[in-house]
Order: structure tokens, then C-alpha cells, then sequence
């Protein structure tokens, strides 16, 4: 029995590292990143932040957590930054990605009220 517990912990340890790794994994070769905040995003905010490529017509969606977020693997190129959550009003702010380079990126939005939601 300790043999098969210490087999299993040995997995868990391995099972974690991977996953770890997995989550921070490095931007692919030929391609950009770009993080950044999202001012005034209160503590346990989830924000939907949109990134657009109008020459390859692509998108990008991400999700800021406490105001914090990062996309990668984007294509090199100029993109237009939006956030896509009520209660938020953002001008399309612009970046340059380049590749195998890290842009950043400080989203000021206007905090507005939210309309009635209509769901049922």
C-alpha cells in the first residue's frame, strides 16, 4: 500500500508540473503576445477583451481576471483592441505586435450602466 501511495503521489507531482507548464507556456516561434491591465476593473471582475486583425480578418478573445490579461500566438500585424462586457465602454484602442516580441497594452474604459437584461 505506501508503495502504491508513493507511486501516486509521484504522478500527482508530475500531473501538476505539467499542467503549470501548460499554462504558461512560450509564445510559438514567428508569432507575438500582448498583456495588460484594465483600469478601474474591480477585485473579482471577469472582463471579455477582444483583440482584432482587420488585414487577416481574424479575432482574438481573451477573459481579464481582476483586471489583468494576456493573449498569445497572435500574428504579427496591428490590432484593434475592444472590450465586449456590459457596463464598459472602450474606444477601439490600437497595438503593433511584432513577432517573437511582447506588447503591452493599459485599457482605460468608462464604467457605465448596465441596460435590463432580458433573458428567459
Amino acid at each position: 500500500v505506501r508503495a502504491w501511495l508513493a507511486r501516486m503521489r509521484r504522478f500527482a507531482a508530475l500531473l501538476l508540473v505539467g499542467v503549470t507548464a501548460k499554462a504558461h507556456a512560450a509564445v510559438l516561434p514567428g508569432f507575438g503576445e500582448v498583456a495588460g491591465t484594465i483600469q478601474g476593473a474591480p477585485a473579482g471582475s471577469v472582463v471579455r477583451v477582444y483583440l482584432y486583425h482587420p488585414q487577416k480578418k481574424v479575432g482574438y478573445g481573451v477573459f481579464a481576471i481582476d483586471g489583468r490579461w494576456r493573449a498569445v500566438n497572435l500574428f504579427p500585424g496591428r490590432y484593434e483592441i475592444t472590450l465586449r462586457t456590459d457596463g464598459y465602454e472602450l474606444a477601439p484602442v490600437t497595438v503593433e505586435i511584432a513577432a517573437g516580441a511582447k506588447a503591452q497594452a493599459t485599457l482605460q474604459p468608462r464604467l457605465v450602466a448596465s441596460g435590463p437584461d432580458y433573458v428567459g
